[in-house]
């Protein structure tokens, strides 16, 4: 149950690492003029190398470094992108003049019509299918006592929300742009406003630091996404399935084979995206609805068992695919309300992960006598 359950954790990393491994491309050949493709290999191979020599150690110390780098980077770039269009109080009345009610953290339902419960679906896809990802469990797991791995998680989180704020306000300036009056070509998308700005409404020399800022950020991403779908592969596929003997020596050498693979295996699909935004809500969404139902009751229901994981994540999967996905050319099957102009705006995503989190309790307890629940406990490596 454990390897069926990594294929939508293996996607939703593959996801993750080809939009991000693409947004830095694009940020390089807008900034620099450089080759999309080039600067896409280039990063990838970096990241790859320094995650397969040192691990997690790698990893853990180049997100310090490139954390700073990133938020120190923005907040260079923030004032003198924003100098250009009045400041940052001048740019939030432009954006509330002109998207009006929607210019809110939780939009109405007269803002949003007809879209109101997508929207609500899509957001809470968003903050809970960002929960049950390995790259974070892995850290804290390798904290040193629980008090410190709840201190960090909670001071991450407000680190989070306060380093997306540079990249909000820039986006919204540079959405309000009039680029044809400045004699400026217009951003080719919505992906490209970021860097468009550093590029255009900033000095060379903050453009440098943005640049690297953006680079920083997307490495300290790919790092743990490629280093945690490794460790996947490794423990609930290779380890059960084909050497459950195998000590830690092997492992080892198992996790960075797998580095090298996925880290590939990214960067083609990177190469080949042509939608940044699809892959970073595909990630999050197949996560949400097939893996945040599981987590739940491993930790909160201690009679939660393997059938009842199973089954609830049939029933998942069928509900969450029976709604169909435009991205990878699949219909939707299943008579769901709401339709319009082809795409379901019943909240189907949502559905699916709570009917999948019930099947689950329900499953569990009638199953309980032949399938016995098994604790979580501490686990030899050796």
């Amino acid at each position: 149950m454990a390897a069926i359950q990594f294929l939508p954790a293996l996607t939703g990393e593959l996801f993750w690492s080809g939009a991000i491994l693409t947004a830095l491309g694009m940020t390089f050949a807008i900034v620099l003029d450089l080759d999309t493709q080039s600067a896409i290999i280039v990063s990838a191979a970096i990241a790859v190398a320094y995650t397969s020599l040192g691990g997690l150690w790698a990893v853990a110390v180049t997100d310090v470094a490139q954390l700073i780098i990133l938020v120190v980077g923005l907040l260079f770039v923030l004032p003198d992108a924003l100098g250009e269009l009045g400041g940052a109080s001048a740019v939030w009345s432009a954006y509330q003049a002109e998207r009006g009610a929607s210019a809110t953290l939780f939009p109405s339902r007269e803002a949003l019509g007809d879209y109101y419960w997508y929207w609500w679906d899509y957001a809470l896809l968003l903050v809970c299918g960002g929960v049950a990802w390995q790259s974070y469990f892995q850290r804290v797991l390798s904290a040193k006592d629980t008090r410190t791995a709840r201190r960090l998680s909670y001071l991450a989180g407000v680190i989070c929300l306060f380093a997306a704020i540079p990249s909000i306000l820039i986006g919204m300036g540079g959405s309000l742009t009039d680029w044809a009056a400045m004699g400026l070509p217009s951003p080719a998308n919505d992906a490209s406003i970021l860097p468009h700005v550093i590029r255009y409404l900033t000095d060379p020399w903050v453009a440098t630091i943005g640049l690297g800022a953006v680079a920083a950020g997307v490495l300290s991403s790919v790092d743990a996404s490629i280093l945690s779908a490794s460790s996947m592969a490794t423990w609930n596929v290779y380890r059960p399935l084909v050497k459950p003997k195998a000590d830690s020596r092997e492992l080892a050498k198992v996790i960075k084979k797998c580095i090298w693979i996925i880290g590939v295996a990214a960067t083609l699909l990177a190469l080949r995206v042509k939608s940044i935004y699809v892959l970073w809500a595909l990630c999050s969404d197949f996560v949400y609805c097939l893996l945040f139902p599981a987590l739940v009751a491993a930790l909160f229901d201690k009679k939660a068992n393997t059938w009842g994981a199973m089954a609830g994540f049939f029933v998942a999967f069928v509900l969450r695919f029976g709604g169909g996905e435009p991205a990878l050319g699949l219909p939707a099957l299943l008579p769901y309300p709401m339709m319009k102009e082809g795409v379901v705006l019943f909240p189907f995503r949502t559905f699916s992960m709570l009917s999948g989190m019930i099947t689950i309790f329900v499953v569990s307890r009638l199953s309980g006598k032949w399938s016995p629940p098994k604790p979580l406990k501490v686990q030899d490596l050796e």
